[in-house]
C-alpha cells in the first residue's frame, strides 16, 4: 500500500500538468524575436514580419494567420512541456520545448539539424512571443 502513493502522485501530476498548460497557452500570440544558436554563434532577428500570428484554440486547434491568409492546424502539449504543432490530420509539423509560459510571455526552443557534417554540433532557435496589445 505504501508503494501505491507515489504511483498515484505521479499519475495525478501527469494528468493535471498538461491540461493546465493547454489552458494557459490559449489565445493569440505574436513572435517578437527569434534567437538562433549554432555551435557558439548567436544571431537575433527582431524584424519578424514574415512570421504568422498564432492562435491556440480551446479545442486544441491552432490558427496561423498572416495578412489575409489563415491556415488551420492542431497542437498538443505533453507532460514534459513539449509543444507539438500538427497538421489537421495530426501529422507532426513542428516540435518545441516550452521554456516559459506566462500570462503575456511565451518562450519556445526548437532544436534544428546541423548544417555541416561532424560531431558535437548544437543548433537551435529560441522564439520569444507575446500577446498582441489592443490599444
Amino acid at each position: 500500500m505504501k508503494n501505491s502513493i507515489p504511483v498515484f502522485a505521479f499519475l495525478y501530476l501527469l494528468l493535471c500538468c498538461a491540461p493546465e498548460k493547454k489552458t494557459a497557452i490559449q489565445g493569440i500570440w505574436k513572435v517578437d524575436s527569434i534567437a538562433t544558436y549554432y555551435n557558439g554563434f548567436t544571431f537575433t532577428r527582431k524584424d519578424i514580419g514574415d512570421e504568422p500570428v498564432l492562435e491556440y484554440l480551446p479545442d486544441a486547434g491552432l490558427k496561423m494567420s498572416k495578412g489575409d491568409e489563415t491556415r488551420m492546424f492542431s497542437f498538443d502539449i505533453s507532460e514534459n512541456d513539449t509543444l507539438y504543432h500538427r497538421t489537421v490530420d495530426h501529422e507532426p509539423l513542428e516540435k518545441f520545448s516550452i521554456r516559459e509560459l506566462g500570462a503575456d510571455r511565451l518562450i519556445l526552443r526548437k532544436d534544428l539539424a546541423p548544417v555541416f557534417k561532424g560531431v558535437n554540433q548544437e543548433r537551435y532557435e529560441i522564439r520569444y512571443l507575446s500577446r498582441p496589445r489592443h490599444d
